[in-house]
């Protein structure tokens, strides 16, 4: 996937989780590394990888593997993935599930550390799954996190692929039933 564009901060965009979605809706285990995972196939590469990839930031604790620690649901930064964010490049995350699967879908946790870092957030993105467009061109709106967390409140926002909301039949590209990402 690529992220296109934040809600508004011109300098960082980020996300509090990522999940992969199987055929029953259940988020299929993802790890940022194969070890020490030993049940573990899937590989997520992000480029940038993280706020450590900008020189001198070597300590910082938004990392990568943030977005897979099943702690979605919170505005404590030290459960957030970061990235610098320049307008008109790329900002991707690939992940690999090191096995065909069938997936239905992505839940995007958005980046939720206060009302105002929530303009951090991840605006558009667009989504590929095995070299194949399963968004629009364009990508797809997230949408914006609250910068609060109320009891019992859910923040993640799923999208279904191929997505197909608002599409013509001549937009939607066919995937096969067994995807892959």
């Amino acid at each position: 996937m690529n992220i296109t564009e934040s809600w508004g901060d011109l300098f960082y965009v980020g996300l509090n989780g990522l999940e992969v979605l199987n055929s029953t809706h259940e988020p299929i285990p993802v790890t940022t590394a194969p070890e020490p995972y030993l049940n573990s196939l899937t590989t997520v590469n992000a480029c940038p990888r993280d706020m450590n990839s900008i020189p001198g930031q070597q300590q910082d604790h938004r990392t990568l593997e943030k977005l897979f620690n099943n702690k979605n649901n919170t505005v404590d930064d030290r459960n957030m993935w970061l990235i610098p964010f320049n307008k008109g490049e790329d900002h991707t995350i690939e992940i690999d599930l090191g096995e065909k699967r069938q997936i239905t879908g992505l839940r995007f946790y958005n980046y939720n550390k206060s009302l105002e870092d929530s303009l951090r957030g991840v605006r558009q993105v667009i989504i590929k799954i095995d070299d194949k467009l399963v968004t629009p061109k364009k990508g797809i709106t997230i949408r914006k996190a609250p910068g609060f967390i109320l009891p019992g409140q859910d923040l993640g926002q799923v999208v279904e692929v191929p997505f197909r909301a608002g599409w013509s039949q001549e937009q939607i590209i066919p995937v096969q039933k067994s995807i892959s990402t």
